[in-house]
């Protein structure tokens, strides 16, 4: 890339940065089911020693996150709220480049030309552009989480089993999804770093006592499981329109549900076909290619299931896919672009994901609703690291 090729990519970021931290401060206040608000709303009642998982008079959603994700980000409960929010939007904006610096570490292990360097970045930016939009938009904390997740999996391949367990335990309490690792790390045979995991799992949630006491830890530690089943666990969230997960797809096609419904079974029937699915795709995970190390497709694969297996999955939940992208564009080309099934893969899951945008495609965003169009562009790609896990080629890709 040239000097003045850079100069004017760095001058378009800036600016394009620029423009969203402003549209963002502005829009805030004013909007009171933006994510931010609800970690914003309990910051203040964190820090003044009240309860931050029942709701109270402000017009928000509930706060479903763990007492360490309220001690970390409780610092922003000191600043007016525009001020709050332009300190989360720099975090998440951080939290972006270092989520893809962090990726190409762990991917990349042969030098690139400058050439295939600013195709992967492009690429993989282009295809995960709405999905990041979406996160920095709604003020919401999936990318850190994905940061600290694949800045443990690379801790984990320099053999920091302790600091990779000291990050996933953080991610997990951001979002408990990244829960699923541990079962793979203890299927893999790397059990200090799931001993790891637990132990920070249980440093984490002690270290808010520091703010606000044993007492009021231990009542926030009481009421947080309960906050997950009673306001993310319950049918009306399955049966949302805008929920991805692979449970409320199931309970789409075969629920009886819109115009997508293949037969009509019962709820628990239903779910119960649901959690054989969400087995079977687990063990492509689980299930390990005899002469062949496939870590980095697995851990692919597990940023895939994430949402897939979250039972309240929206669709910005799915920034998660940053790093199957990434990981299939950096084997596109190094295969010389040349494996036909992959780019399919790409293309197709670029398509559900941008075409049925339901804000972009009229009449067509119903269809978009009732198929999940997150999810299936995300199984797209969960076909294309299969077909990589299990062929007899390109051992080269790890």
């Amino acid at each position: 890339m040239t000097p003045s090729n850079r100069r004017l990519l760095i001058f378009l970021f800036i600016f394009f940065f620029g423009f969203m931290l402003v549209r963002y401060i502005q829009r805030v206040p004013k909007r009171n089911y933006c994510d931010f608000r609800v970690y914003y709303h309990t910051a203040q009642n964190f820090l003044a020693g009240k309860e931050i998982y029942n709701r109270d008079s402000q017009a928000i959603t509930t706060f479903r996150y763990s007492p360490f994700f309220a001690f970390v980000f409780s610092p922003l409960g000191l600043l007016p709220i525009k001020g709050a929010a332009a300190v989360f939007f720099l975090i998440n904006f951080w939290a972006t480049l270092v989520l893809f610096r962090m990726i190409r570490k762990f991917v990349v292990e042969e030098p690139l030309s400058d050439r295939e360097g600013f195709i992967l970045y492009f690429l993989s930016a282009v295809f995960a552009f709405r999905l990041i939009l979406l996160n920095w938009d709604s003020g919401q904390v999936v990318i850190v989480m994905a940061m600290l997740v694949i800045s443990s999996l690379y801790c984990l391949r320099q053999g920091k089993d302790m600091g990779a367990g000291a990050l996933l335990s953080a991610a997990i309490l951001i979002k408990y999804t990244p829960a699923i690792f541990i079962p793979y790390l203890i299927f893999r045979k790397k059990y200090k770093a799931a001993i790891w995991t637990l132990v920070f799992l249980g440093v984490w949630l002690l270290l808010p006592a520091l703010c606000v006491g044993i007492r009021n830890n231990f009542a926030y530690l009481s009421s947080w499981i309960p906050s997950i089943i009673r306001d993310s666990l319950d049918n009306f969230s399955y049966y949302d329109f805008n929920n991805y997960s692979i449970f409320s797809i199931v309970l789409r096609f075969i629920r009886g549900l819109g115009q997508m419904n293949i037969v009509d079974l019962s709820f628990r029937f239903s779910m119960w076909i649901a959690y054989v699915v969400v087995a079977a795709f687990y063990l492509l995970a689980l299930v390990p290619k005899k002469g062949k190390d496939v870590f980095k497709i697995d851990c692919a694969l597990l940023f895939i299931f994430m949402p897939f297996f979250n039972p309240n999955a929206w669709l910005l939940n799915y920034v998660t896919l940053i790093f199957p992208y990434y990981l299939l564009v950096y084997y596109f080309i190094k295969s010389k672009y040349r494996d036909n099934f992959v780019l399919v893969c790409l293309i197709l899951s670029f398509v559900f994901l941008y075409l049925f945008s339901r804000g972009l495609i009229g009449e067509l965003k119903h269809f978009g609703a009732q198929i999940s169009e997150g999810t299936i562009a995300a199984l797209f790609l969960m076909g294309a690291l299969v077909k990589l896990k299990f062929s007899k080629e390109h051992k080269w890709i790890n």
